[in-house]
Parts: C-alpha cells; structure tokens; sequence
C-alpha cells in the first residue's frame, strides 16, 4: 500500500488545471469561418453557412445529384446499409485454415532462428 505522503489530501486534486486545452483544430477554425458575415458583390449580408446552404439547395434544385444526396444523407441520415458476412463463409474458413497452417508450418521451420 502507498505510503500516505504520497497521497493527495483530500478535496486536492493532483491536476487543479485540468488537463489542458488545444490549440485548434481544423473543426474549430471551420467553425468560425462558418460564422462570419460575408456580403456579396449585390451588396447581400449573411453568415458564410447561409450562402453555403443555399447554394447546395440551388444546385439540388437544378439537378446536381451529389448535392441532393448531401442534403437527404443531412436530413434523413444515410441509408443503413446491411453486410452479408455468411455468403463465400467457405472461401474464408479456407483461407483461414490455410493461413493458420502456413504460420504454423514457418513458426516449426525456423526452430527458433
């Protein structure tokens, strides 16, 4: 058992700070761009997140297939998609075995060199 100077007192912490923050990330700074009040060539003021939506949503509307699935995969979350993990089971248990048999055979023949 530790010996009790080495303990904390109680109602101290070992780290008062906390562990500290980051400098930035790249979700920050994208952050902060988004908020920034842009005025366009018209004279137009709004967020830089506005003009980006809608011009995603004019582009959905004129046709552009990327930018309608962008915007269902945002409002209706992506489409689940389901693995079969059972057809070709017999290819991968094969492979499986011949690997394992492989390793085993190396691991006899190097007789620990």
């Amino acid at each position: 058992m530790p010996s009790s100077d080495t303990q904390f007192k109680p109602g101290h912490s070992g780290n008062p700070g906390g562990r500290p923050k980051r400098g930035w990330t790249w979700a920050d700074l994208l952050e902060e761009a988004m908020e920034e009040e842009l005025t366009t060539t018209d004279g137009k003021k709004d967020k830089a997140k506005k003009f980006i939506t809608k011009r995603l949503v004019k582009m959905a509307i004129d046709g552009d297939l990327g930018a309608q699935k962008e915007i269902m995969d945002r409002m209706e979350g992506k489409p689940k998609q389901s693995t079969d993990i059972t057809s070709g089971g017999d290819k991968l248990q094969t492979l499986l075995v011949e690997f394992i048999n492989n390793k085993d055979a190396k691991d006899t023949n190097t007789n620990g060199v």
